[in-house]
């Protein structure tokens, strides 16, 4: 479900929120990234998505591209996740949008070969239609945009303009994003490649000479 309100703080801002998933899951996250939303000059005020959820990250992550590749996510959600730095940083998720975008496979069709492929190497995908029940069932994410207040410097006489005379640069309550995990951290070969080929031509042949067909 996605929802507008105004901001009794700032009444020229609208707070986009977005619910999904189950209800009666428990919130045990919490991250926040900026929005790129546009904020008007005058009220000197910057935009993020502060986000909850029930899942680590990494687990909400591979939620909200599934929901993406199959075309389930509102222009909101979608503001959501390409405002998030890490939503695009995974392999098949890559792989699999490329293919939609160049080949005449459906996204059923992707979808099963992605399975396929990553079969062929003792790996499961997180790309099945069958999958979005369970991740429904398991999971819940709240994600608001808010804004805050651009603090000014004050001007002072005898300004420093030398970072290193005005002491540490601190980053305040703020907490980095959590990395992704890289998938195929262990695979020693172009992993990127292997899925493409395999998902569309059907075979992929390895430097050792080993082929690898879909089965």
């Amino acid at each position: 479900m996605s929802s507008t309100r105004k901001n009794s703080k700032n009444p020229l801002f609208e707070s986009r929120l977005i619910l999904l998933g189950n209800k009666k899951c428990t919130f045990r996250h919490t991250f926040r990234w900026n929005s790129t939303s546009p904020s008007p000059e005058i009220t000197r005020r910057r935009r993020f998505w502060s986000v909850e959820s029930s899942a680590s990250k990494e687990f909400m992550l591979k939620y909200l591209r599934l929901r993406f590749f199959w075309k389930l996510t509102s222009p909101l959600e979608d503001d959501l996740l390409f405002n998030c730095p890490e939503f695009i940083e995974d392999v098949e998720f890559e792989v699999l949008l490329l293919l939609v975008a160049n080949t005449k496979f459906t996204r059923s069709d992707i979808a099963l070969r992605s399975e396929k492929a990553l079969s062929a190497i003792g790996r499961k995908s997180n790309f099945s239609f069958r999958l979005l029940n369970q991740w429904d069932n398991n999971i819940k994410l709240r994600a608001e945009e808010k804004d805050f207040p651009i603090t000014r410097h004050k001007a002072f006489s005898g300004w420093v303009r030398n970072s290193s005379s005005v002491g540490t640069k601190s980053r305040g309550n703020f907490k980095a994003p959590e990395g992704i995990s890289e998938e195929f951290s262990e695979v020693k070969f172009d992993e990127f490649k292997f899925l493409y080929t395999l998902i569309s031509v059907g075979s992929y042949e390895a430097n050792t000479g080993t082929i690898i067909k879909l089965s």
